[in-house]
C-alpha cells in the first residue's frame, strides 16, 4: 500500500502543473488525507518526502534554464531522434530543432547553433496534436539551426539498423510496423487508418499489453525445458533485452520490462520483496518518473497504468473458472479498461466494439510476434508483407459495416466519474453488497447515456472557426440546428472523416441541417463529398442559390451581387447577425471586389470579419477595413507556400485596432453565447 500511496503522490505531484490540474490538486488532497488516516505521522512524512520530488522538477528549468533568444556552438544531448526532427537538451531546458534529413541518434553529443523561437508548429481540429505531444515531452521552443556538429557519435546507430529493417517492406506495411515495434506510427498508413476509423488505434498504441502477452507465451513454451521458474522468467527476460534495447524510449515496453524484472526479483527473494501485483506495478511506476519526469505527461505512461490497474482488478473481481476461460474474457476486461480512451479518440462507439475488440487483440498480437520474427530474421519480411495485405482487407471489410453512435466524453469530469464508478462497481462486488453494486452500474449507464443527449445545444448558441489548415470551414450551433459556411478540403488528408465529423460527434452534433459553400475552391469545399457520404447533410446553398436565406434565427444575405472573371471573386460574401455579432465571410475575394461591396453596402458595419483569402495581399483595401471597422478578424489558414497570413494584412488590422486571431496559432476559435433554445 505504501509504494501505491508513494507512486500515486509522485504521479499527481508532477502532473498537476498540466492543464488538468484541479483534478491532480483534488487527488492530492485526497492521498494526504488517505496517508494520514492510515499511517498518521508516517503517512504525512511519506507524503512529504514525496511531494518533494516533484517541487524539485517544478523548479529546476527556472534554475538551469538562461532563456537564451539564441545559441552559439552550444553542447547538446541527443534525447530522441525521428525521421525528420530530433530533440535536444541543452543549456538546461529541452528543444525541437527540425531536420529533414535527420541522421542523428539519441546518445549522440553536439553542438548547435542558431536562433531560438517558440514552437510554430500547425495542429489541425481533431487530428494528432504534434505540439501537445511536444509539450508533454518537456518540449516548448525550438531551434532554428544554422550549424549543426557532432562531437560525440553513439557507435550503434539503432536508426540506421531499424530503417534499414523497414526498407524491406511496402509502405503501408512499414508505415504499421514501425508503430507496431518502434512507436513510430505512420497515420498515412491504410491499415493504421482503419484502425482508427474502427476506434481500436488506442489499444494498438498501448502495445505494453501485447508484449506482456509475448512474455507469456514466450514462457509458456520455456516451461517445456526448463522447470525453475526464476530460470523462466530470467530466460524471457534476456531473450527479448535486444528489442529492449531498439525501444528503450517507449514507456510501455519499459513497463512490461520493468514489472518483469521485479517479479523476477519478488520470486528469488520472497522474504525481502513481497509486493503484490498492484505494489510491483507502483514501483515500477516510481522508477520511472524517477527517470524521466515529463512520463507523467505523456499517454502512454498514464494509459498504460491505468488500464494495467483496472485489468487487474477486474479480472480479481470477475473471476472465471479454467485457464482457458480466463484466456477468453481478458480481452473484455481490456474493452471495458479502455472504453473511454477509444472514445475520445473519435468522440463515437461502434456497436460492434467487443468482437472487434476480440479481433484486433489477436491479430495485434500476431501481428507483433511476427514482427518481432522478423525483424530477427528479415529475409522473411515478403511474408510479413503478405500478412498485412490480408489483415487491411479484412478490416477494410469490417468498415463496409462499422455501426457507429457519436458519444462524447468532452469533460474531464466524465472520464473521472466512468473510472470512479467502475471502481465502486468493483469494491461493493467484492464485498457483495449487490444491491448498492446495482446502483452503481445503473449510475455508469445514466452517465454513458448522457453523453449521448447534445444538452448543450439547448444553452448555448455558438460559431466555431474550425482549425482544418490552410482553408475554410466554420460551424454555428443555432440551437439545435447546425450550418456550415465551407467545409475545408486537404488532398492528402480525408478532413470530413479525419476532423470535422470527430469534432460534431465531440459537441454531439448528428446532422448538419445547411451547408454554404462559398466557392469550388478545394480548400473551401474538398471535403463535401466524404461529408455527405459519411455524414447526415441537408440543404446545400452555393452561388447560384437565391439569397437572402433564413433558417432558424439567422437571415443570411450575400453582399457580393456583381459577376466577376474568376472563380474566387465570385465568391458568395456572407453577411448575417447571430449571438450579439455582425459577421462578415469573404471567401477569397481580391481587392477590387472589397471595394465594390462597401461601395453597394455604404452603411455595413461589421463585429468579426472573417478575412478574404486566408490573409492573402490581393485583398488588401484599407478602405474596406476602415468602413466596415471590425473589432475582431479571423484568418484561417495552415501551412502554405504562398505566405499566408501576409504581415501587411496583419499590420492593415492592426492600424485599425481590430484583433487579430489565427485558427493556426489558437486552434478552433469559438464565439459562444448562454441562451435558451426550444427548437
Amino acid at each position: 500500500m505504501i509504494a501505491i500511496l508513494a507512486f500515486l503522490v509522485l504521479f499527481f505531484g508532477i502532473s498537476v502543473v498540466g492543464k488538468y490540474w484541479p483534478i491532480h490538486l483534488v487527488a492530492l488532497v485526497i492521498l494526504l488525507i488517505i496517508s494520514i488516516t492510515k499511517y498518521k505521522k508516517k503517512g504525512l512524512i511519506l507524503f512529504a518526502v514525496t511531494i518533494i520530488v516533484p517541487v524539485i522538477y517544478a523548479v529546476s528549468p527556472f534554475i538551469l534554464s538562461t532563456n537564451k533568444s539564441g545559441f552559439d556552438c552550444e553542447l547538446g544531448l541527443v534525447i530522441s531522434a525521428k525521421k525528420n526532427y530530433f530533440l535536444v537538451y541543452t543549456n538546461g531546458e529541452r528543444y525541437y530543432v527540425s531536420d529533414k534529413e535527420n541522421k542523428k541518434e539519441q546518445g549522440d553529443i553536439i553542438s548547435i547553433s542558431g536562433s531560438v523561437r517558440d514552437l510554430d508548429i500547425y495542429t489541425i481540429e481533431s487530428e494528432f496534436n504534434f505540439k501537445e505531444y511536444l509539450n508533454n515531452k518537456g518540449v516548448y521552443k525550438q531551434i532554428d539551426a544554422t550549424k549543426i556538429t557532432t562531437k560525440f557519435a553513439v557507435p550503434i546507430r539503432k536508426r540506421a539498423i531499424i530503417n534499414s529493417f523497414l526498407n524491406n517492406f511496402s509502405n503501408d506495411t512499414k508505415g504499421f510496423i514501425s508503430g507496431l515495434l518502434f512507436a513510430e506510427i505512420d497515420y498515412s498508413s491504410d491499415l493504421i487508418k482503419n484502425l482508427a476509423l474502427l476506434n481500436v488505434l488506442s489499444a494498438f498504441s498501448t502495445s505494453g499489453i501485447f508484449m506482456f502477452m509475448l512474455f507469456s507465451f514466450s514462457e509458456l513454451i520455456i516451461k517445456k525445458f526448463v522447470k525453475k521458474k526464476t530460470r523462466v522468467s530470467l530466460i524471457s527476460i534476456l531473450i527479448f533485452l535486444p528489442y529492449l534495447f531498439f525501444t528503450f524510449t517507449k514507456v510501455s515496453i519499459l513497463r512490461v520490462y520493468l514489472l518483469k524484472i521485479i517479479k523476477l526479483i519478488s520470486l528469488k527473494h520472497k522474504n525481502l520483496f513481497r509486493y503484490g501485483h498492484l505494489e510491483q506495478l507502483s514501483v515500477v511506476g516510481i522508477i520511472l518518473l524517477l527517470l524521466n519526469h515529463y512520463f507523467a505527461f505523456q499517454s502512454g505512461f498514464y494509459i498504460g497504468f491505468l488500464v494495467s490497474f483496472f485489468v487487474y482488478i477486474l479480472r480479481k473481481a470477475f473471476k472465471v473458472k479454467g485457464e482457458r476461460k480466463q484466456k477468453l474474457v481478458a480481452p473484455i476486461y481490456l474493452y471495458v479498461a479502455l472504453f473511454p480512451i477509444m472514445i475520445l479518440s473519435r468522440n463515437e462507439f461502434n456497436i460492434l466494439g467487443i468482437p472487434y475488440h476480440y479481433l484486433f487483440v489477436f491479430t495485434n498480437f500476431v501481428s507483433l510476434f511476427l514482427g518481432l520474427i522478423t525483424f530477427a530474421l528479415p529475409f522473411l519480411a515478403f511474408i510479413y508483407d503478405a500478412y498485412i495485405k490480408v489483415l487491411t482487407n479484412v478490416y477494410n471489410g469490417l468498415l463496409i459495416k462499422n455501426i457507429t453512435i457519436p458519444i462524447s466524453l468532452n469533460y474531464p469530469i466524465l472520464l473521472v466519474l466512468y473510472y470512479s464508478l467502475l471502481l465502486l462497481i468493483i469494491y461493493f462486488k467484492e464485498i457483495k453488497k449487490n444491491k448498492i453494486k446495482k446502483i452503481f452500474m445503473s449510475t455508469l449507464l445514466v452517465e454513458l447515456l448522457f453523453t449521448l443527449v447534445p444538452f448543450e445545444g439547448f444553452f448555448i448558441s455558438s460559431i466555431n472557426f474550425i482549425n482544418i489548415g490552410q482553408g475554410d470551414a466554420c460551424l454555428i450551433r443555432d440551437g439545435t440546428k447546425n450550418y456550415m459556411i465551407d467545409v475545408g478540403g486537404n488532398k492528402y488528408d480525408d478532413l470530413a472523416l479525419n476532423s470535422l465529423i470527430p469534432y460534431f460527434n465531440k459537441l454531439k452534433i448528428y446532422k448538419l441541417d445547411a451547408v454554404f459553400i462559398s466557392h469550388y475552391d478545394y480548400d473551401h469545399y474538398g471535403s463535401l463529398d466524404s461529408l455527405k457520404a459519411n455524414f447526415k447533410v441537408g440543404q446545400i446553398y452555393d452561388l447560384n442559390s437565391s439569397f437572402p436565406v433564413k433558417i432558424g434565427n439567422i437571415t443570411f444575405y450575400n453582399v457580393n451581387n456583381r459577376k466577376y472573371g474568376s472563380v474566387n471573386d465570385n465568391s458568395v460574401v456572407l453577411y448575417f447577425s447571430f449571438i450579439g455579432y455582425k459577421f462578415l465571410f469573404t471567401g477569397d475575394i481580391a481587392t477590387e471586389v472589397e471595394e465594390n461591396i462597401i461601395k453597394d453596402y455604404k452603411d455595413l458595419d461589421i463585429d468579426i470579419l472573417k478575412v478574404a483569402h486566408h490573409g492573402s495581399i490581393y485583398s488588401y483595401s484599407e478602405n474596406f477595413i476602415k468602413a466596415i471597422s471590425p473589432k475582431e478578424a479571423i484568418i484561417s489558414s495552415g501551412k502554405n507556400k504562398y505566405g499566408h497570413p501576409d504581415p501587411k494584412i496583419i499590420e492593415l488590422l492592426k492600424k485599425y485596432n481590430v484583433k487579430v486571431r489565427l485558427t493556426s496559432k489558437e486552434g478552433t476559435i469559438s464565439y459562444n453565447k448562454f441562451v435558451f433554445n426550444v427548437l
